[in-house]
């Protein structure tokens, strides 16, 4: 019999993941990933993965690591920051709460692994 894997372990091996860890690297651009979650409370989900998507290079790929949790989650299907985008606009309220919310708690992991 397994041990049942609850939900802070799945947050923490995704963040974990090669795609989690693409979204920590640090170049040009800064320190994206510490000052991500307020642009998702300050201007909401969506419109912070468009944003991303326009930024480009770390903004993306923290927006890829997303995707792939959500995805992993079941929340929502998709594998990349633009098709998130996209599902983002197509899903119902309760759907885009939830994945709010769940992305605020995967970057939480994100950012405390980033110096480890």
């Amino acid at each position: 019999m397994s041990n049942p894997i609850n939900i802070e372990q799945i947050r923490a091996k995704n963040a974990l993941s090669d795609t989690g860890q693409k979204a920590k690297k640090e170049g040009q651009e800064g320190d994206s990933l510490s000052g991500y979650p307020s642009l998702i409370i300050n201007n909401g989900l969506i419109s912070c993965v468009a944003y991303s998507l326009d930024k480009g290079k770390q903004h993306e790929r923290i927006a890829d690591a997303i995707a792939f949790h959500l995805n992993d989650r079941k929340i929502l299907s998709c594998d990349k920051a633009e098709t998130l985008r996209d599902r983002l606009c197509e899903c119902d309220s309760s759907i885009l709460q939830r994945a709010t919310h769940e992305a605020l708690q995967f970057l939480a992991y994100l950012k405390r692994f980033q110096k480890g």
